[in-house]
């Protein structure tokens, strides 16, 4: 950690001067893999500016889906942003990207939760679309995804 401590800190006096945030992106098999990681690395930085992410798909490929709430409320303090997905819940570690990057609304994971969750944490930072390698067409997929999240949102 203290390698990449000493890097962050000199990413984040760049990003400072230029009033720019530093958020963390935990990713499947990087130092950082998960949400956890990007929060410890966060907190030994420990600048107002810099943040981890959480991340739908890295987290169940990563996590079991039943810690979701205990990770979001561990890291609210540092989070600064999130991006959802469509995704199946189950044995999300053994299961193929397709099915944990989906168009929102497909699979059967329940973003609805998630939302709750974030706000009863009382997180106020941006929430992103993953749409990393999605097949089909993409216009049909993200009007998919707004219709998704309009619903989403009317609850």
């Amino acid at each position: 950690d203290e390698i990449v401590v000493k890097l962050i800190n000199e990413v984040a006096d760049l990003a400072e001067k230029a009033e720019l945030e530093v958020v963390l992106y935990p990713h499947v098999k990087c130092y950082a893999e998960t949400v956890e990681d990007g929060l410890r690395l966060a907190k030994k930085v420990n600048r107002k500016h810099v943040g981890t992410s959480f991340n739908l798909c890295h987290f169940l490929k990563t996590d079991d889906e039943k810690n979701l709430e205990a990770v979001l409320k561990k890291s609210v303090k540092y989070l600064k942003l999130v991006s959802i997905n469509g995704a199946d819940s189950g044995d999300t570690k053994k299961m193929g990207w397709d099915k944990v990057i989906q168009p929102l609304g497909d699979g059967t994971f329940e973003n609805g939760k998630l939302l709750k969750i974030l706000d009863e944490i009382e997180y106020k930072g941006p929430i992103g679309l993953q749409c990393y390698s999605i097949k089909g067409d993409s216009k049909a997929n993200l009007k998919k995804s707004i219709t998704a999240w309009q619903e989403l949102n009317k609850k």
